[in-house]
């Protein structure tokens, strides 16, 4: 049973829970505008990012070099898959199999734990009624990782291992592994003999939020404590730092969802070599660029190879009269579609420029990989759309922000929106995340049902937050759509192919 907040206050909410307040605060007023119409986010989009305009592109068309196999050029990176994501829709058929134990001859094909399988098999007779249901309620509660992905039975988490492995022996420098997962579940993902040196990270209050009554109270359970919520994947930027003191030799984040299964055949391992190999050039040659301007020294070492690299990517020729800080502004401008810097020929300026670019440049780098859209794919897209301030920013939109006329006229269009974000994503290990707590638009007001009653809570999303421009130095570059594989139900699980 719940009851209202009363006369506990939202700073009390925040302490007993471990909740971070300031943040809470702003939830609540969001909440409230959003309640009363006065805010909802919505972006217009102007334009879709694709490879005729520079917005996604490919390390092959950009004449990017070859570096496979060449650990020179790898960075070290730590795979970091969200896995706290419950199984509700994926085991959405067993709800009709609870009720109508007759039908489990059509569950025939699924691949499910060997207790479960038993019971369907058995159409439940070997269970008495109270252990079925606490077996079967158990079993629901489950988060989808730990469920198997083929008929082989191999879990997805033992599916992601695997292919970490598999990616490793290709040549991707991997020196970490974090799972981030539900509170109370950290001992089930435990991999005491992991080849790779492996985290378990529970999903706490850090990562919360509370709910709301449209009055602006916020949910308590009968224990006084607030009813607590995960406040979205945008929340996960809040481990970066963490994740950055464990494993502190890594340059970047390899994002994957625990669901997309992609394998671990050759052909595949060669394209995950690939995407990381284009994702630690891009990484190194901003950090190259980054310390120059640090310490005021545009010739510094290594600048203009950087600074070449980066501008042949995004078209550019080396200009005549050179001009290292025209070709680092345009780069900013034209690869990772940044506002532009004030500007003068006065040579007084220079340093204002070299300011002006050092803090542009000290963003963190991200990477993210775009499939192909087939026309069935709508979700993140890869987009160009003008600020309230009049600047075109690049952003890895989410539909919950786009009108219905351009969810209708754009994005369900392939010939418009090519290019579909799968999760395949490398955000650069930076010393300070500070870029990813500025007050940002990219949240949404989420309804539910919650024990009989509405409520509302704040829900962020991690790939516009680290797919805006306004945000960081983002680059969308295009991979083979055999990296994305997601399996959402049961039925998918039963068809797959791929070897993991």
């Amino acid at each position: 049973m719940t009851k209202k907040s009363g006369q506990i206050d939202l700073e009390n909410a925040c302490r007993k829970s471990g909740l971070p307040p300031a943040a809470i605060k702003v939830h609540a007023e969001r909440i409230r505008m959003a309640l009363a119409g006065e805010s909802v986010p919505t972006f217009a989009i102007e334009n879709t990012c694709r490879r005729d305009n520079g917005g996604v592109f490919s390390p092959a068309s950009a004449g990017q070099k070859s570096l496979l196999g060449s650990t020179e050029h790898q960075l070290r990176v730590v795979a970091f898959v969200p896995a706290a994501g419950a199984a509700s829709r994926f085991l959405e058929p067993l709800k009709a199999m609870a009720n109508n134990p007759d039908a489990s001859s059509a569950s025939c094909d699924w691949p499910l734990p060997p207790l479960l399988r038993k019971w369907l098999d058995s159409q439940g007779h070997e269970f008495s009624s109270e252990e079925t249901s606490s077996f079967y309620l158990e079993m629901m509660s489950w988060p989808k990782a730990l469920f198997p992905c083929n008929r082989n039975g191999v879990s997805f988490l033992d599916a992601k291992i695997r292919e970490h492995l598999a990616y490793k022996m290709a040549g991707v420098n991997f020196c970490g592994e974090v799972y981030v997962v539900p509170v109370g579940r950290k001992d089930q993902f435990s991999k005491p003999a992991a080849e790779i040196p492996y985290e378990v990270i529970e999903q706490d209050a850090s990562l919360s939020t509370l709910r709301f009554r449209r009055d602006g109270s916020f949910v308590v359970g009968s224990d006084g404590r607030p009813a607590l919520v995960p406040a979205g994947h945008g929340a996960l930027t809040g481990l970066f730092g963490r994740v950055r003191k464990r494993f502190p030799e890594g340059d970047y984040l390899l994002i994957r969802n625990i669901d997309n299964v992609c394998g671990t055949s050759a052909e595949t391992s060669i394209e995950v070599l690939r995407f990381c190999d284009f994702a630690s050039a891009i990484i190194k040659a901003v950090r190259v660029i980054r310390a120059g301007l640090a310490m005021g020294q545009v010739e510094a070492p290594g600048m203009l190879d950087a600074a070449s690299y980066l501008g042949g990517l995004a078209g550019h020729s080396r200009p005549e009269p050179f001009d290292l800080l025209r070709l680092l502004a345009a780069i900013q401008e034209t690869l990772f579609h940044s506002a532009a810097i004030s500007w003068s020929s006065e040579k007084a300026n220079r340093g204002e420029v070299i300011s002006q670019l050092s803090q542009q440049y000290s963003r963190p780098v991200n990477v993210l990989g775009q499939v192909g859209n087939s026309g069935k794919d709508v979700g993140g897209t890869p987009v160009f759309v003008r600020r309230t301030d009049g600047v075109l920013e690049k952003l890895c939109i989410e539909v919950v922000h786009v009108n219905s006329e351009q969810v209708e006229s754009v994005l369900k269009n392939p010939e418009i929106a090519t290019h579909f974000n799968p999760v395949f994503v490398a955000s650069e290990l930076v010393d300070d995340f500070s870029a990813y707590d500025v007050d940002h638009p990219y949240w949404s007001c989420v309804q539910k049902r919650f024990e009989g009653e509405d409520v509302f809570y704040h829900e962020s999303f991690l790939f516009e937050i680290i797919g805006s421009s306004a945000i960081s130095n983002v680059v969308f570059v295009e991979i083979p759509r055999l990296l994305f594989n997601p399996h959402k139900t049961l039925s998918d699980t039963a068809a797959a192919t791929v070897v993991v």
